[in-house]
């Protein structure tokens, strides 16, 4: 073989070689892009999910905050602040439950747990006539204690539940956490 054979094949070797890594170069970053823009996609609507559910989490924390608590100076606004806590709570529940496929089951079971201090507390208050507050005042015990029950648990186990899922929410989203 001579010396001019032997670079002919070297040089066809080069040039099938590159032409065979930049084809599989090209085949391997195709696939791997449409994993990565589902992926891409995906992130940010969960991102999008996380921004309203925390956002409904917050507003029905702070209806129930406000309805249970038992230092209510007027009886005026009690069935106003009773709406707005039923509202605030069915709408986190909905917005929680239709959106469940985006989160772990850890995830998940707080969310129930939420939801459960809250229909738990607010049906407890709601058993008694909480429109009438200076008949609550005026003696009846078991009815005071059951509200102020339902003011500590809403009180300490949703902020707690709440920084659990603010945890969470970094991490899937990527924020540092200290």
């Amino acid at each position: 073989m001579a010396l001019e054979d032997i670079f002919q094949n070297i040089v066809m070797f080069g040039i099938g070689s590159t032409l065979i890594t930049f084809l599989v170069k090209s085949v391997i970053t195709n696939h791997f892009s449409k994993d990565l823009e589902r992926f891409s996609k995906l992130h940010e609507k969960r991102g999008l999910v996380i921004e309203e559910l925390y956002g409904k989490l917050r507003d029905m924390e702070s209806a129930m905050h406000t309805f249970a608590n038992p230092f209510q100076y007027t009886d005026a606004d009690m069935e106003e602040k009773g709406k707005n806590a039923a509202s605030a709570v069915n709408e986190f529940v909905k917005l929680a439950n239709k959106n469940r496929i985006y989160f772990d089951k850890k995830t998940c079971q707080v969310f129930d747990t939420i939801q459960e201090i809250a229909r738990r507390s607010f049906n407890r208050i709601q058993t008694y006539d909480v429109h009438n507050l200076s008949s609550v005042r005026a003696g009846r015990t078991e009815q005071l204690k059951a509200w102020e029950e339902s003011f500590d648990e809403i009180d300490r186990g949703i902020p707690s539940l709440r920084a659990m899922l603010e945890t969470e929410f970094r991490t899937i989203l990527g924020v540092p956490t200290d």
